[in-house]
């Protein structure tokens, strides 16, 4: 059974049939089920057409050994329309980012909701102009090549020797709410906790080339920002734990975290300035105060 390929039928001047848009309401299950290029088990769905519209509700089957469960509206003609409303369980992260692409980029459990929509002569052209919104989270997996313990504590001048060793960008939880539009999936909240770290950023994924641009915050636990030394720690929030900028630019297959330590000193520098501008002038005042007090007198006449 396959639902992808499919394209608008060729029309010609005249109607083909003067009766009734037809309808029909079609429940399906099969084991196997290719549609849009990807392969689902256990397939069960209700479809009915009403002239040129088709609905596909509820559509439930498994794929990337987890589930999805979708709404699906279709408007055939030329071009296809549709909308979509999608609700995903436990999918391997790895297996899907290697049926995207980008294979060997990350791995976890994904689960998530979305909405989107989108037009085109067939449903390969209607998926390439998808725009929408929606909410992910993918627990306990790695991001390979994001180690921002390790990178933040080189940054801050850690000999590599010192540094902790690369644990595979390991994370217990990354959690996102993004849209869709433009070939280019977006978020203004992303979160990565971990271990030993917290990021908080937002940025852009290229879907066709994988091309990251992401800006944000990252914070050491408390145990690594000892590991920074006394120097550094002490230059710690209130939490008492290091906050430092941080960039992820090149791919998802090949990320480049960038951690600027020299914010930090940069901060520390002007809150010393801060300080000591605050302590001159209470000098200063501390100074003035005996003569503000001073009676002058008055100037005897003659």
């Amino acid at each position: 059974f396959r639902l992808d390929g499919a394209s608008a039928p060729a029309t010609s001047g005249q109607p083909a049939s003067s009766g009734p848009p037809a309808s029909l309401s079609l429940r399906l299950t099969t084991p196997v089920a290719r549609v849009a290029g990807l392969e689902g088990r256990n397939l069960a769905t209700t479809i009915t057409t009403d002239g040129n519209a088709l609905a596909v509700d509820p559509l439930a089957f498994t794929t990337f050994g987890g589930s999805l469960k979708a709404a699906v509206r279709l408007k055939v003609g030329t071009p296809i329309s549709g909308q979509i409303r999608v609700t995903a369980t436990g999918l391997d992260a790895a297996q899907l980012a290697t049926w995207g692409g980008a294979a060997s980029s990350i791995s976890g459990r994904l689960s998530g909701t979305g909405t989107f929509s989108g037009q085109g002569k067939d449903v390969e052209s209607l998926l390439a102009t998808v725009r929408g919104t929606g909410r992910m989270e993918i627990i306990q997996g790695a991001l390979p090549g994001l180690e921002f313990p390790r990178e933040a504590l080189l940054a801050m001048g850690r000999p590599a020797d010192q540094a902790p060793p690369p644990n595979g960008g390991a994370f217990d939880r990354i959690a996102s709410e993004f849209a869709v539009s433009n070939g280019r999936l977006s978020s203004t909240a992303l979160s990565l906790d971990s271990r030993d770290v917290e990021v908080r950023a937002a940025g852009s994924l290229v879907l066709a080339t994988h091309a990251l641009d992401l800006k944000g915050t990252v914070t050491l636990s408390e145990a690594m920002t000892v590991l920074a030394g006394d120097t550094l720690t002490r230059l710690a929030s209130s939490g008492g734990r290091i906050a430092l900028p941080a960039t992820v630019t090149g791919t998802l297959q090949a990320p480049r975290p960038r951690v600027d330590a020299g914010a930090l000193i940069r901060q520390d520098i002007r809150t010393e300035v801060t300080g000591l501008k605050k302590e001159v002038k209470a000098r200063l005042l501390d100074k003035l105060t005996p003569l503000r007090d001073l009676t002058v007198p008055k100037p005897i006449r003659t």
